[in-house]
């Protein structure tokens, strides 16, 4: 028998004072660093930027999965009577629109992260987020408030802010300490009453714009009818920040992980799906092992690169990055018919141009398979960003472009693996 941490109230949030003093010396205060970290969590910067079965073979992975509910088209949506909610939402225009163009209060963020609620509904995950009155020419304006995650809920065409913009969403009481999402799971599926959204826990180191360091990931639980707060726990595993990517799939969890100092290594780890705190397994070359320091990297791209993970609905398993993260012009790919590989490349996939501003950057790729978009294409998604961008002059135009951009592409034919 093994023992299981229990889900605690997000109020009294466990730390081990040396175990996190490592991890911040382990943390570098750069521009790199700092996108590794928030590809942990999914996210970018301050606007600145497994005992049974446990060695069996890998047919498992490849067991087809229940056929899901489609976004937009669940019981949820269909109990929605508001208009809005039988409206298609199936091309890129829908979803800049639905970042650009609010009015409760939410401005910008970056990340997003997208998390199928499996009753027809989507759950948008953001990083770090501005509030307050969007000004008429766009932009951030002086007096907006900052904070680190935020979150809509998609119910077909209708797209809620889940909480009120400026009061925070996921919050660490009595800390400085804060939460950047990267994505989240159902573990139940489609009778699941909760949703598990991995959060990496993120602390300041100083008063620069990249002074900041990941001390651990954590996991934030929410009640799935009304995403209110169950509670929070560490992950049982902390050697690395586990949860860049989560996917379920053939009865496990897989969660995908890099190290905590910028690198082009992507891990591999599962646990069975309703057993998160249960024994881990981690890929080991051909192999899966209970030995976390055996782990070797399922995808490797030098120099630099965060790969976002996602299963398809043909069964074939699709990771994105952005090529060189913020000195690339373009998404990359690698598809794999397992989440173990062979990872084969794909090779550009879209542009992800800047606007032509000095000192601005792209970032943070990931892709959308929960949404149902025409043409049969797949919904990617980037973020833009600037080097130049200085919290004490939120109104500068470079401050305007600071957020998300999505695209459609045509989805990597099966010869490439």
């Amino acid at each position: 028998m093994h023992h299981r941490r229990a889900f605690r109230p997000a109020s009294s949030p466990t730390t081990a004072g040396a175990t996190i003093r490592s991890r911040l010396r382990r943390s570098k205060s750069s521009i790199p660093a700092v996108i590794a970290l928030r590809k942990g969590t999914l996210g970018a910067v301050l606007l600145a930027l497994i005992t049974a079965g446990a060695c069996r073979s890998d047919s498992g992975a490849a067991r087809p999965r229940a056929k899901p509910v489609v976004a937009g088209r669940g019981p949820a949506v269909a109990a929605d009577r508001r208009p809005c909610a039988r409206q298609r939402a199936d091309a890129p225009a829908f979803f800049s629109a639905m970042t650009t163009n609010r009015t409760d209060g939410w401005i910008t963020a970056d990340l997003p992260a997208s998390v199928d609620l499996r009753d027809g509904r989507v759950l948008w995950l953001f990083g770090d987020t501005w509030t307050g009155a969007r000004p008429p020419d766009g932009g951030i304006p002086a007096g907006a408030r900052l904070q680190h995650n935020s979150a809509f809920v998609q119910t077909g065409g209708c797209v809620d802010l889940v909480g009120t913009a400026g009061a925070g969403w996921l919050t660490i009481a009595g800390s400085d300490d804060f939460w950047w999402p990267a994505g989240g799971v159902v573990p139940g599926g489609t009778h699941g009453r909760v949703v598990d959204v991995f959060v990496t826990r993120v602390r300041r180191t100083g008063p620069g714009v990249f002074d900041f360091g990941a001390v651990g990931m954590d996991v934030v639980q929410l009640r799935r009818a009304d995403l209110a707060l169950v509670g929070v726990r560490p992950l049982p595993h902390q050697e690395r920040l586990w949860g860049s990517s989560v996917v379920a799939d053939g009865g496990w969890l897989y969660l995908f992980g890099r190290d905590y100092i910028a690198g082009p290594s992507t891990y591999l780890a599962r646990v069975r799906a309703r057993d998160l705190g249960g024994r881990w397994q981690f890929r080991s070359g051909r192999r899966w092992t209970r030995d976390q320091g055996r782990a070797t990297p399922v995808i490797t791209a030098p120099p630099f690169n965060n790969a976002s993970v996602a299963r398809l609905e043909d069964g074939r398993w699709l990771a994105i990055a952005k090529d060189r993260e913020f000195d690339g012009t373009a998404l990359i790919g690698w598809s794999a018919a397992a989440p173990q590989g062979p990872w084969r490349p794909t090779g550009p996939l879209v542009a992800a141009p800047t606007t032509g501003r000095p000192n601005e950057f792209t970032y943070l790729a990931a892709s959308h398979p929960e949404i149902d978009l025409a043409g049969k294409r797949l919904l990617v998604s980037w973020n833009l960003n600037s080097r130049a961008a200085d919290l004490d002059h939120l109104v500068d135009p470079v401050a305007a472009t600071y957020g998300p951009r999505f695209a459609a592409i045509r989805i990597p034919r099966r010869g490439h693996h």
